[in-house]
Order: structure tokens, then sequence, then C-alpha cells
């Protein structure tokens, strides 16, 4: 078993040598950098950064986005035993100020000037370290401190050769903040274990080769991405660092057969394909919607008899020999439905085999979508406090609406209401437990101690487990709206759905101790503007168009559609009224660097509209 990442790192450069592990743009030219460099370099940064008075239990706080800099500091501050605290540089001044202040970082990594400016008001006394060499307020410059790690190599060598045995499975690697859907982010300790049993667990349900190569776009220092970005390099991978700007680009060039990203950016893919099926003309047209239908039909009759849809009780023999023999009708359309869709999948470079949802709820329509084109698309479960993969869908038997099974050698238990596991079928809050799990919260007993339970992590997520074992999450426990008659409503789903038109950016569903249901939506502004300048609408501006009854009509249309003519939902999670709100969420205020919902801050931000909709009679 490993022991710590540096020696993950070793072993790896050890195994791969001369392949490629990360590939950067130089001048906008991809150039590789092989394992055994890769590592090369890793020592003499560090030997650099002991010259720079770096030591164990250090505290640096790495505001710096996505490039093989960061990566390579990561390693060498693991490998002096110093505790990264990572942030995007579109973090605001408040926040990373409270996360250096509470964190207690003694040094500061900042990327370039442009990150330099967006915290020049920023009260630190540690030392600064610049990736870039236009940051004027510096103490220490990237290329420096590897100049001066060559030089003082031999110096230092046995020191380094030493750290792999020295650094102890339960130190510390990092502090990750949590983007915070409620209060100030909390701290979140994680260490050498945590990280090593996620890594080595993963590949056992999900298969990753040194044949594999992938691209990264999602931020690095959010910990879905930096595990998987540790994973490859366990196993061999080749990593591609983009970015959302240039990655249509990018993928052309790359070919990954691995894709890495979040649900809004498969959101983002399916619209502008349904855009363009939209404008096909007559027999095209017909023939794509008549193939895609009639697939929908085999891919849904083949799911129940592989068991590849969600079952809460035991499937029925008989009905899946009658589905096995129906489903044959439609096998000649499905067939050709592998050549139609060939195109589709060719937009990702057209070698993907494989690709990774993460970091937040997968709409049950996008992962079908997918999966019906030909993409094999795992959507995976976890949360930061465990490192943070805790479940995952096997790409060669994807249960859809899930987040699969829990990984291998650890423990998961829905608790119900009652305090007792649930059965098949039955909410309740997922727990964990094992080598995943968080040391705490940093300088937080109290929080610590509230979700920390006997060894179990109480995650917060509402959850139930399928009848074959996999993990359907429901939403969080705290978003739950109660009604003033009693009914407990997750509003996650109901969002998800409203969010299906093409017309809707956002949206939040509003409602506790409230008799109905009422949401706030963001309209997508292109959209709605498209539809003003077809129907020629006068209008004054952005937000005198939105508060026209005839645009109102048109998103309440689409809403009536996907949520309340739809037999998924209850009588009482229909959507009473809406209010057009015409300010897009950012992340960093109302969204999370994952994209989620901060409700709190919503709520706070919108309470007088909260406030008069709840008004009306």
């Amino acid at each position: 078993m490993l022991k710590n990442m540096l020696q993950l790192l070793e072993n790896s450069a050890v195994k791969y040598k001369e392949k490629a592990v990360f590939s950067s743009k130089v001048n906008d030219k991809y150039t590789d950098i092989s394992y055994a460099d890769f590592f090369e370099k890793v020592k003499i940064l560090i030997s650099g950064l002991i010259e720079t008075g770096i030591k164990k239990g250090d505290k640096v706080f790495l505001f710096c986005d996505n490039r093989l800099e960061w990566i390579l500091l990561d390693f060498a501050l693991q490998g002096l035993g110093a505790i990264t605290v990572p942030r995007g540089t579109d973090t605001g001044l408040s926040e990373a100020e409270f996360i250096m202040e509470h964190s207690g970082s003694n040094y500061l990594v900042i990327e370039n000037s442009k990150a330099e400016e967006k915290i020049k008001e920023l009260k630190f006394k540690g030392k600064r370290i610049a990736i870039e060499n236009g940051v004027k307020k510096c103490d220490f410059y990237f290329e420096k401190i590897l100049k001066t790690g060559k030089d003082n190599f031999e110096k230092n060598k046995s020191r380094i050769e030493k750290l792999s045995s020295v650094i102890n499975e339960n130190d510390l690697v990092t502090i990750i903040y949590t983007s915070g859907t409620t209060g100030n982010p909390k701290g979140v300790m994680l260490t050498h274990k945590n990280f090593i049993t996620d890594i080595v667990n993963a590949p056992l349900t999900l298969p990753v080769s040194d044949k594999d190569v992938t691209i990264s776009v999602l931020p690095i220092w959010h910990i879905f991405e930096r595990t998987v970005e540790y994973v490859m390099i366990y196993c061999g991978a080749n990593v591609y660092y983009s970015s959302i700007k240039t990655f249509v680009n990018d993928v052309k060039i790359i070919k990954p057969t691995m894709v890495i990203v979040v649900p809004r950016i498969l959101e983002a893919f399916y619209d502008k394909v349904q855009i363009n099926i939209s404008k096909m003309k007559g027999f095209k047209k017909a023939l794509f919607n008549f193939v895609y239908k009639n697939s929908m039909i085999y891919f849904s009759l083949n799911g129940y008899i592989k068991k590849t849809i969600i079952f809460y009780k035991k499937a029925n023999f008989l009905l899946s020999m009658i589905y096995g023999i129906i489903k044959l009708i439609f096998l000649p359309v499905y067939g050709f439905s592998r050549i139609l869709f060939k195109a589709i999948k060719n937009v990702l470079g057209g070698k993907v085999r494989i690709v990774i949802s993460g970091g937040g709820s997968l709409p049950i329509h996008i992962d079908k979508f997918f999966n019906l084109i030909g993409l094999r698309l795992v959507d995976g479960y976890g949360l930061t406090e465990t490192s943070p993969i805790i479940s995952l869908r096997d790409p060669y038997h994807s249960v859809l609406g899930t987040s699969g099974s829990p990984i291998k050698n650890i423990e998961v238990k829905i608790i119900n209401s009652e305090g007792k596991e649930a059965a098949a079928g039955e909410k309740g809050e997922l727990t964990v437990k094992g080598g995943i799990v968080m040391q705490g919260y940093y300088n937080n007993k109290q929080a610590t101690e509230k979700v920390l339970k006997d060894g179990w992590f109480h995650t917060g997520d509402l959850a139930v487990k399928t009848y074959y074992g996999e993990v359907k999450i429901l939403g969080r426990i705290k978003d739950t709206i109660v009604l003033s008659g009693g009914e407990n409503v997750e509003p996650e789903k109901i969002e998800t759905y409203i969010n299906r038109s093409e017309l809707i950016d956002n949206s939040v569903v509003i409602g506790q101790n409230q008799k109905r249901l009422k949401a706030l939506v963001v309209p997508n502004k292109e959209k709605v503007m498209d539809i003003a300048a077809n129907k020629k609408i006068a209008y004054k501006d952005y937000e005198s168009l939105i508060n026209l009854q005839e645009i109102y009509d048109q998103i309440k249309k689409d809403i009536d559609e996907n949520v309340n003519s739809n037999p998924e939902f209850r009588s009482f999670e229909k959507i009473f009224e809406f209010t057009l709100i015409p300010e897009t969420f950012k992340i960093g205020d109302e969204l999370t660097q994952s994209l989620k919902l901060k409700r709190h801050i919503i709520y706070e931000k919108y309470k007088n509209i909260i406030d008069d909709m709840f008004k009306k009679k």
C-alpha cells in the first residue's frame, strides 16, 4: 500500500518513465513533459523551496488556475510536508482574506499580474511567490526557485531522497475551503491516506490505463478535478491542460479518450445539438427525429433487460423476456443510429470512450442523450470531505439516473428518519466511513462534531439505494422545502426540469412554510432577445423586455410542459407562479465554484421580491 503522494508519483515515474504525463501550451502549441522529467522537476523544485524557508506544517495559499506549475508546486509542497490552501483566481478579495486568515497561511503563491491586481488590497505579512515574472510585489519567482533548486540540489539531495519515507499517511496534504452554500466556507483537512484511498480504489470501477489521454478544463484546485488528475498519474495516463474558451478547438487536436466535465458543460453541449436539430428542414429533420425516438425505445427496453435502469425491487424475469422480443423490432433503427450519431460524437475528437461527470447533479435527459448516442457517461458522487469519490458508475454497466455503486473498501449506509439503515427505495441521509473521510474542519471543532460521529461522515445529502446497490442522490436535506400542509419537497429535481427550457438559464424553487411552490427564474438573455427580434417586440431595455406578458407566457408554457403537466411531479410540486430575474447568477455570488446554488445568498439578495410574491393572494 502506498504511504504518501510523493511515493505515488515516484512509482509512476519509474513505471512510465518517458511517457508523457502532462501536456501544456507554450506559444499556443502543446509541449509534453514525461513522467521521469516531471518527477525530476518536482525534486528540483523541492530543493528550491527548501532554500525559500518553506518547511513541514507551513500553509501555502495557492492563488492560481490550471497550469503545469500548479501541479508541480502541489507535489513539491507535499514532498516538504507543507500544506496547500488552494483557490482559483476568480475568488473575491473578502473570501480570499477570510481563507488566508482562518487557515493561518504564511506563504502566498500568485499566478500572474492579473491575479495580483485582484488581491492588491490584501493584507498579508507572509512571503510571496510569483509564477510569472510580471508580478510586482514578490519575494521569490518560480523560475528563480527552480534555478536555486538546481544549484543547491547536491546539497539537498540526501534530504529529498528520504522524504517519501518520512511523510506519514496521516500528514495533511491540503486544506480545501468549501465554496460555502451556507455561511463562511469551512476548511476541509485531507491527508495522504484520504487521497490514496480514493486514487487506488476508483480505477477498480473506472478503467483507466496508460493508453488514456484526457483533457483538463475544470478548476484544478477543486477536489473533483484534482483527484481525477492524481488518478491519471497513478494509472499512467496523459493529461492535457485546456480551458473552457479553447476546449472545442483543443479536443480536435488532442483527440482525448476520456473527458472530465461538470453537468453544466454537458448541458451546454446538449443545447447546441438541439439548436442544430431545430434548424434542420424537411426529410432530414423527420429522419433524425424518427431515428432518435425509436432508438430511445430500444435503449429503454434494453435498459430493463440489462438492469441499467433503476430498480427498487427485483427485475421481473418474464417481463425481461417479453422486452427482449419487442426490442428486436427496433434493433435495425438503433443500428442505423450508430452511424447517424457518429457526427455528434466526433465533436469531442472522435476517440472518446468515456465521459466522466461529477461536481453536481446530472439531469436524466442529459444522461439518456449521451448514452444513447454512444458515449459512455460515468456519473459519480462525492464531496470535498470525502476526497471526493464515494461512488462511481461502471462505464460498462451504467445505471442511468444514479451515481453508481460505492467504490471498494469503504462503507456506505443510508439512514432513515428513525435512525435505521434504509431499505431499497427508502429515503434517508447518506453516511460514509473509510479512508476517504476527512480529518475534520480546520479550526472548527463544532462543525466537525456535527458531521463526524463514531467514524461515520454524515453527508447531509438525501439519497436512496436501488435494489442492486446503486446510489441515487435526491438533494440536500437542508434544501428540503416543507410546505404549510406538511408536504416535503426536494427543490433540486424540480429546478433541473425547469432548466430544461432553452429560455431559462437558472431557477430557484421557493416556498418554505407556504401553501404553494413558486420560483425565481433567470431567463437566457440571448434566447429571450431572439424571441423579441423574431416577433418584432418593442422594448426599452432587457429588464423591461422580461417584464412583458408575452415573454412571461412563453416561459410559463415551458415550465407547464416540463413540470406542471409532468406526471413525474405530484400536485404540490407544481410551480404556481414565478418571477423573472434579469441578472445572471455568477460564480462567487449566487453560485459555488461547482455551479451549485448558494440558496441563502439568493434568499437574502431577493428577499423583497420573494416576500412580495407570497403576499399576493
